[in-house]
This record gives structure tokens, C-alpha cells and sequence, in this order.
């Protein structure tokens, strides 16, 4: 007991002096400058910076999905499995936002929200660590938006027939939570961020390879009392994907003049910069809750698919300003394994076999002021 004593003490006094260790050592990295070549790169001193920043984006989704579904769980006496199809589409409408970031050096933290009457519950939150040579981020996404579903159930000869068309009661929510990377070939002559972050200046134009990997969940779910869901059985839908790959992007610089004076005086450049990734998923995970709440979830391991997203920005500094306008476009793809069972459905008697096929995009298009103190 005494020993115990003895080094619990030991441990709150080192505590203190490790944490200050800790700090200085954070501070000092936070400082640090990269080893560039300086006639293509000029890197601004860390500092503290505040931006905001207007957007308008679009995300849109749809999923065409093809099951046997039993009439029973429609509400018919009896119990006949027929085939029926749903294709559920969210409305891909371009909406406006705000937001404002705070940062030093390579860190930044940023906050945001879409205006407008049925956006008030969407956010936007991330932070990010982007270097010339390497990024990594987490960032949050939410919006709300009207789902459309088109269900066609048996066919026109059937007594079980039916095709209904139905907008959602209220706006459903899309969310996507991801973790992004990227690392850069060229590291001494490309500055990748420099038209999208201000610690970077290109001073001459370049282009680099790009390897990128990125993990993200998007969900889709509406309101317990929203029927739009109920004749495909699934209330809500959750994709995980995996991805990584290979991209191109160059820096053209059209405008350079090196600072003359602290704080970056008399600093001029206009860099235009473009973008390109194509990625694989190598892990796709589809999540389905049902609309019976006596049927577990439904959980399929999906095959591998394609992904690509693109970015122009074009940006200016000017002195202590930074001014950037960017445009980005990704796409997910994600499709179920051909002929799944009930055995995979786990659904008892409502659906037997169950194939989709969902396409996501989204777009936006930003312009951003920044000011470094």
C-alpha cells in the first residue's frame, strides 16, 4: 500500500512537467517549417488565421432496390411472396450556407450551416491538419432533405398489384462522418493546399501524383412516422466504405511577387489548382434497419466499387489576405451482391432476397476569406 502511495505521487508530479513537455514540443512542430525547394514553395510564418466562408452545395442520392416481399407484411390475409421494387431518390436541390474556420499553421477547426427553412437541423463541422506533403481530416456532414420513392409491387396482372408514388411527410436526414487522407509525391516543388489553405504559396507552377484514402458512413434515415419506407420494409440505410487510390492534381500559377516586408507585405500570387482522384472501396458495408421492430438488422459485406471526386480552386493572396473560390464533386457507388437470401436478410417472413444499387453526389462550391494575424 505504501508503494502504491509512493508512486501515485511520483505520477502527479510528473504529470505537470510532462504535459508542459508535451505543449512545448506541440508548439514547436506547430512552427516548424518543411524542408521545400524555396524557388517553387514560399511558406508563410505560423500564425493564427480566422476565414469565413459562403457555399452553395448539392447532395442528391438514389437506390433502386429489387426484393421478394410477402403479401402478408402488406396487409393481405394471405401469404404469397411476390416481387416488387422500390426506387427511393433524395432531392438533390442546391442550398446555401455559412461558416467561419479558426486555424494555426497547418491546423484548422471549421463550423458551418445551411440556410433556409428546411435546413435548420443540417451542420457541418471538421478539422483538418493539411501540409504540403500530407493531410488528414474529419469532418461531419448533415442535411436534411425530401425523400421520393416510387414502389411497384407484383405486376399489372397480379391481384397483389399495386405502384404508388409518395413524397416523404417531412425532410429525412442525410449524414456522412468521414476521415480523409492524402499524401503527395512531388513534396518539394508542389504545394497542394496553397489553393486551398493559406500557409502554402506556389511560386512557380507544378503538379504531383497523389495517394488518397479516406473512410466515411453515410446514413439516410426519415421520421419513425414517415410511411414513405414501409413497402420496401427498411427504415433507415447506412453505407461504410473503405477507399483508397490515386490522383494527379498541378498548381498553375499565373501571378507571383514575394513578400518585401513582415507579415507578409506586398505578397502577390493568383494559382489556379485541378484535381483528380479515382479510388476503389475495398470494404463496402451496407446497414439497413427494418420497419418491424421485431427483425434485426440487416448487415451485407457489398463488392468492391469505384469512386471519384475532382476539385478547380482558384486562389489569391494579397498581403496578409488570402481569398480562395472552390469547386468539388464526389461520387459513391455502392451495389448489393447478386441473389442474397433470407438466410443474409435475416428477416424471417417479410423479404427473401434482396439487390440494390445506390449512386451518391455531392457538390460545392465555396468562396472563402481568410486573415492572417
Amino acid at each position: 500500500m505504501k508503494k502504491l502511495f509512493i508512486a501515485a505521487t511520483l505520477l502527479m508530479l510528473a504529470l505537470p512537467v510532462g504535459a508542459q513537455n508535451l505543449w512545448e514540443s506541440l508548439v514547436v512542430w506547430l512552427k516548424s517549417r518543411s524542408v521545400v525547394d524555396s524557388s517553387y514553395i514560399y511558406q508563410r510564418p505560423a500564425c493564427f488565421a480566422v476565414d469565413g466562408n459562403f457555399n452553395l452545395q448539392s447532395h442528391s442520392a438514389s437506390m433502386s432496390m429489387n426484393y421478394d416481399i410477402n403479401t402478408r407484411s402488406l396487409g393481405h390475409a394471405d401469404s404469397v411472396w411476390v416481387r416488387g421494387k422500390s426506387v427511393m431518390e433524395f432531392d438533390g436541390k442546391v442550398r446555401s450556407g455559412v461558416g467561419f474556420g479558426i486555424g494555426y499553421g497547418n491546423l484548422g477547426l471549421g463550423y458551418g450551416i445551411n440556410l433556409g427553412a428546411d435546413d435548420k437541423a443540417s451542420r457541418t463541422f471538421n478539422f483538418a491538419i493539411k501540409a504540403h506533403k500530407w493531410g488528414i481530416g474529419v469532418s461531419y456532414y448533415g442535411l436534411n432533405s425530401y425523400a421520393f420513392n416510387e414502389v411497384t409491387i407484383a405486376d399489372d396482372t397480379s391481384r397483389y398489384y399495386s405502384h404508388i408514388v409518395r413524397q416523404s411527410n417531412s425532410p429525412c436526414n442525410i449524414y456522412r462522418v468521414g476521415l480523409d487522407a492524402y499524401w503527395s509525391l512531388n513534396r518539394s516543388k508542389f504545394a497542394y493546399t496553397s489553393a486551398y489553405k493559406c500557409s502554402m504559396v506556389q511560386r512557380r507552377s507544378a503538379g504531383s501524383l497523389l495517394i488518397s484514402g479516406n473512410v466515411q458512413l453515410t446514413g439516410m434515415n426519415c421520421g419513425e412516422d414517415d410511411e414513405i419506407f414501409n413497402n420496401s420494409g427498411i427504415r433507415s440505410y447506412m453505407f461504410l466504405q473503405a477507399s483508397a487510390g490515386v490522383g494527379y492534381s498541378h498548381n498553375i500559377v499565373f501571378l507571383h511577387r514575394d513578400p518585401t516586408g513582415p507579415k507578409d507585405y506586398g505578397l502577390r500570387n493568383l494559382t489556379l489548382n485541378a484535381t483528380l482522384f479515382t479510388l476503389l472501396s475495398v470494404n463496402n458495408t451496407f446497414i439497413a434497419s427494418p420497419t418491424q421492430t421485431d427483425s434485426s438488422n440487416i448487415v451485407l459485406s457489398c463488392p468492391i466499387s469505384p469512386n471519384a471526386s475532382g476539385s478547380l480552386a482558384l486562389a489569391y493572396s494579397l498581403n496578409r489576405w488570402y481569398f480562395s473560390l472552390q469547386y468539388t464533386h464526389n461520387l459513391y457507388y455502392f451495389r448489393s451482391e447478386e441473389g442474397l437470401k433470407a438466410s443474409d436478410l435475416r428477416q424471417g417472413n417479410n423479404l427473401r432476397d434482396l439487390n440494390f444499387a445506390t449512386l451518391m453526389q455531392n457538390w460545392k462550391l465555396m468562396a472563402m476569406a481568410v486573415f492572417n494575424f
